[in-house]
């Protein structure tokens, strides 16, 4: 008789203990700091990152032509709001910052989505050793999915 209750307990507790939230740190993005460039076309990709805090990444984003003309920019950070990170892109054609929530972090990738926002609706971040990272924006648009891809390169400084 007491086998079924003592097992009801051990099921709810681990049931409960599956449904806790994980916490994420900035720390684990670490390998994102610093300078990165890349190229498409006649365009070249600008992003950089810096830590501020230990629960703030701070960054920006440009996007340049082939005259070296600013063709895109935005404000980028990565924040600790509770136990979450969230992506907040600031760019001109939105009324104000967007939050993307965190839902996959490794070694090796970040992974930030807003499901409500147009576009993008995830926002990828995969490492590619220490000096390559790759950004994928995705998601579902008026006119189907669509996918796009960055390949950023470590920017040395000095010579």
């Amino acid at each position: 008789m007491l086998k079924i209750p003592f097992l009801l307990i051990v099921w709810v507790f681990l049931l409960q203990a599956c449904h806790q939230e994980r916490e994420y740190y900035t720390h684990n993005l670490d390998w994102l700091e610093g300078e990165w460039k890349g190229s498409q076309g006649e365009s070249t990709f600008l992003e950089s990152w810096k830590s501020i805090e230990d629960s703030i990444l701070l960054g920006w984003g440009v996007s340049l032509d082939e005259n070296g003309d600013t063709t895109f920019s935005e404000k980028l950070r990565i924040r600790k709001i509770g136990k979450k990170l969230y992506y907040v892109p600031e760019v001109s054609h939105n009324k104000g910052p967007v939050f993307f929530g965190i839902i996959r972090l490794t070694d090796e990738e970040v992974v930030f989505e807003n499901k409500l926002h147009d576009f993008p609706k995830a926002i990828t971040y995969l490492r590619r050793g220490q000096d390559s990272v790759h950004i994928k924006l995705e998601g579902a648009t008026h006119k189907g999915y669509r996918s796009v891809w960055f390949k950023l390169g470590r920017k040395r400084t000095g010579g």
